[in-house]
């Protein structure tokens, strides 16, 4: 009986190791590695409206539902030199992503592989669409073949001119923007925002800060130093670099920064290099009240050359500055948060989702309007380790 079972096994196991295969094998060379897709607004966008209103319809092969231009952009691999390679890209117009996929194919030799997409780029202009930018996203979300942790960015204009710019550094534009976005979170400037952080960002709290890339076209140069923030699938404002640092500091993510201040007439950098946030909660009178206490530890860059900074006075008066000045500007973010943008972006949400779950339940439905309504008072400690060269 047992000999029997065992010959059974070992049937099974060769047909499953002979018989087995790849069914959907293409081979390297037949295959179109894309590592950069634009997305921006087609001529037909506006016809969503007048689509909608109407009734049930199949449209005919001679009309053309051109709401979507999509730029690939993948590496000739005729021209590899040094490992890489310059970029090659195709534009096509279509009705959605899928049909974009489809039209691309049809009109190559090769099939298309997003396996290795490094950048998602959106141009600013198809966010005034809300319900576009929600199929959008939907697909991607649906779609295993996106890696989620590609860098999304919303470009000031076009998408398509960002994905076809040839910088003057790298040799092809994917390289350059992610070498910039690293540089930028080393330096805690603009943060990048993956696939995946973007997602659950929209999930959870409806809203998400996505780092914006502009372009000179005389200086032939692009820049990162601003963030759109994007609400319900619509960008409704931006914040520029040192409101990103403020809000990092607030968020207790600060890494790495730079905070200056003007003492006895001479600027002085503080070098930020890291930070801890502690949040006291309460409710008093129906509202929230937080009490939002950092620490920041970092050093100085450059200092006035009348300064005594073996005094310990001296020091504590330049620390009780950068206090001020990190309070003052901290006080500004929250107030154009709470009355601009009704939106809660250093995480309060979170942290009472997660403390006080209890609370969480009776107004989580209205956090926006009790995000407002409430009181929140922020204490800064900074502290100077190091103060460099000195006399």
């Amino acid at each position: 009986m047992k000999k029997r079972k065992t010959i059974i096994i070992i049937i099974i196991t060769l047909c499953c190791t002979l018989m087995s295969g790849c069914w959907d094998k293409v081979e390297i060379d037949r295959k179109i590695f894309v590592v950069g897709i634009g997305i921006d607004e087609g001529k037909d966008i506006k016809k969503e409206t007048k689509m909608k209103s109407a009734e049930l319809q199949f449209p005919t092969p001679e009309e053309e539902m051109e709401r979507l231009r999509v730029t690939y952009s993948f590496p000739d691999l005729k021209k590899i030199k040094e490992a890489t390679a310059e970029t090659e890209t195709i534009t096509v117009d279509a009705y959605s992503l899928s049909a974009a996929k489809n039209k691309v194919t049809s009109k190559s030799s090769r099939a298309l592989y997003k396996g290795h997409v490094k950048l998602l780029m959106l141009g600013n202009d198809i966010f005034q669409y809300k319900d576009t930018v929600k199929e959008i996203i939907d697909y991607i979300e649906r779609d295993p073949s996106f890696s989620r942790n590609i860098y999304v960015l919303v470009c000031d204009g076009r998408a398509e001119n960002y994905i076809k710019f040839k910088p003057p550094i790298e040799k092809n534009i994917e390289t350059y923007i992610t070498g910039l976005i690293d540089n930028n979170q080393k330096n805690n400037v603009i943060q990048g925002l993956t696939l995946n952080e973007f997602l659950l960002s929209l999930s959870e709290n409806g809203s998400a800060m996505i780092p914006t890339i502009s372009m000179d076209k005389n200086k032939k140069e692009i820049k990162m130093d601003k963030s759109a923030i994007v609400k319900d699938y619509v960008i409704i404002g931006e914040l520029n670099e040192e409101d990103m640092c403020t809000m990092q500091i607030l968020k207790g993510k600060m890494k790495g920064g730079k905070k200056v201040v003007i003492y006895k007439k001479h600027p002085i950098d503080y070098i930020i290099d890291g930070g801890e946030r502690r949040i006291r909660f309460d409710r008093k009178n129906g509202k929230m009240v937080f009490n939002i206490d950092i620490k920041l530890e970092g050093r100085m860059n450059g200092h006035g050359i009348n300064m005594n900074l073996l005094s310990k006075q001296e020091m504590n008066n330049i620390e009780k500055g950068f206090d001020k000045t990190i309070k003052d500007q901290s006080e500004r973010f929250i107030q154009i948060s709470k009355e601009k943008y009704k939106s809660d972006f250093i995480g309060l949400k979170e942290y009472v989702k997660k403390y006080h779950p209890k609370v969480f339940k009776d107004i989580g439905e209205n956090w926006d309007e009790e995000f407002v309504n409430s009181i929140i008072n922020v204490n800064i400690e900074s502290d100077i380790r190091r103060i460099g060269i000195i006399k």
